[in-house]
């Protein structure tokens, strides 16, 4: 993964990522998922050591105990983990929200011009890192703050049904008029934006209280050494 990076700011509890590729990316109210969430998805690769220094910082914040990381192995077999940087879809007030979104060259975009961004896009991403408790539950989170798209990979939706030689194709007919009254048309005419974040709290980085013999941060070491010495043959 060309030029990936991570930047960690422990007094600002931040991090950047940048050069990730990403997937199941939700920047806009009207794309939130089921769970009232806007999210995105980066793959860090398993054996790169910003990697490494990534998983060691959360378990220190989480006393030294594992987080319960989503692991992706690409068409190449290169071992990824995820790291999902949500925000509620709306701010405390209950207003709607949109995660802010940047071209290369650094402007913003405006919500109306969002594009779908496919799988395997790559972008830089700015996070807030925090620590939660819920009851006997605690945490880390990562809080999605903006994007900077760098290479669009259009997003191509599910196809309910694939092209079947000699058959009928639909032709516009002329007689028919077009409706252009759409109730369910969306307004995009307003963009929604909000510095403040809300609380957010999810089971995916519950503390695992059974016993643990390895630390996730081992195996990640123990990876990357063995992809060192296979390097060096």
């Amino acid at each position: 993964m060309s030029n990936f990076r991570i930047e960690i700011d422990t007094e600002q509890k931040s991090l950047c990522i940048y050069n990730g590729k990403c997937m199941w990316t939700k920047l806009t109210y009207q794309d939130k998922s089921d769970y009232d969430k806007l999210s995105i998805d980066i793959l860090l690769p398993i054996t790169h050591p910003d990697t490494l220094a990534l998983v060691e910082h959360v378990e220190k914040l989480r006393g030294g105990k594992n987080k319960d990381w989503k692991k992706f192995t690409d068409d190449n077999g290169n071992e990824h983990i995820k790291l999902t940087a949500s925000v509620n879809a709306t701010d405390k007030n209950g207003k709607p929200r949109n995660v802010r979104l940047y071209d290369g060259d650094g402007n913003k975009v405006p919500v109306e011009s969002y594009p779908k961004i496919g799988n395997f896009s790559t972008v830089n991403i700015r996070a807030g890192i925090g620590e939660w408790t819920h009851g006997k539950k605690q945490g880390v989170s990562f809080y999605l703050f903006s994007v900077q798209l760098l290479k669009l990979v259009p997003y191509e939706g599910p196809q309910e049904y694939e092209a079947v030689e000699d058959s009928w194709k639909h032709q516009q007919d002329p007689r028919w008029e077009t409706d252009t009254d759409n109730e369910y048309a969306v307004d995009d005419d307003d963009e929604y934006t909000s510095t403040d974040y809300g609380d957010h709290e999810t089971d995916e980085y519950e503390t695992d209280d059974s016993p643990q013999t390895e630390s996730f941060a081992d195996r990640i070491r123990r990876k990357a050494d063995a992809a060192a010495k296979k390097s060096r043959r």
